[in-house]
């Protein structure tokens, strides 16, 4: 770089480290308009919940299988995860070979209780998934190992007010970065959940506690949960919850 250049970001850092620029608190997750008009390097606060996956073991799946079969299965497992994401409404979702991560708006209680909604469904995908690699990829109809689970992986979820966002690049190349409790612990939560004996779900407390009083009634039977140590300050609940009316579509249709 030259020296225009290196003074540019000298003078990002001064507004940042020396200046002590604000951050601006938004009372609601940004709408799309806004983060198109957002001004470059701002950090705003905001809340919203982030759910994210990472599959389990993954570094050994080419010990596995060939790398033919392998990238099928990932790929298949990208395209179910981000697709509920995208039905459940997710604002942003962002890829990392075997780990994914969504954006959810949560401003509202009944946000909050789609956003369990979805991870459910995510947990009842895997089933699927499963059946459909074991009969069409390796065709195996019957047998001891249907039932196998080739890709499993943990869902971790966090509802958080301590979450901060930032533009950067032009407006054409625009990208947003999520910093935060959200991002960060769902992440985590998700490289924990199904090993060593903790359930595949794992949500923290604040979000238990945000939920509707009619998704608790009507859905009692997901409070078989398992209560974890502390993370942050938050117990951290764990669950294994899946729609069980789908297990017969499942079955007749993998």
């Amino acid at each position: 770089m030259n020296d225009k250049e290196w003074k540019n970001i000298n003078e990002h850092m001064k507004n940042k480290f020396i200046n002590e620029e604000k951050t601006q608190v938004l009372k609601t997750f940004p709408n799309k308009d806004f983060i198109n008009k957002m001004e470059d390097n701002k950090i705003y606060k905001t809340l919203f919940s982030c759910i994210a996956i990472n599959i389990i073991n993954s570094k050994n799946k080419l010990n596995e299988f060939d790398y033919e079969d392998w990238s099928k299965m990932l790929s298949e497992f990208t395209y179910g995860i981000t697709k509920i994401m995208k039905i459940y409404h997710a604002q942003y979702i962002r890829i990392q070979g075997d780990e994914i991560y969504g954006i959810f708006v949560s401003d509202k209680k009944e946000q909050i209780d789609k956003v369990l909604d979805c991870c459910v469904e995510l947990n009842t995908f895997k089933t699927h998934l499963n059946k459909q690699i074991h009969k069409s990829l390796f065709n195996q109809k019957n047998g001891d190992k249907e039932d196998e689970m080739l890709i499993d992986y943990g869902v971790g979820v966090w509802f958080s007010f301590e979450n901060y966002i930032s533009s950067v690049g032009s407006s054409k190349t625009r990208d947003i970065v999520f910093m935060g409790d959200a991002v960060n612990y769902a992440n985590y939560l998700a490289k924990k959940a199904g090993r060593n004996g903790m359930a595949p779900i794992l949500i923290n407390q604040l979000l238990l506690e945000n939920i509707t009083k009619e998704y608790k009634s009507n859905n009692k039977n997901i409070w078989d949960f398992k209560e974890y140590q502390k993370i942050n300050d938050e117990k951290i609940y764990g669950f294994s919850w899946i729609f069980t009316k789908y297990l017969n579509w499942i079955k007749n249709n993998s």
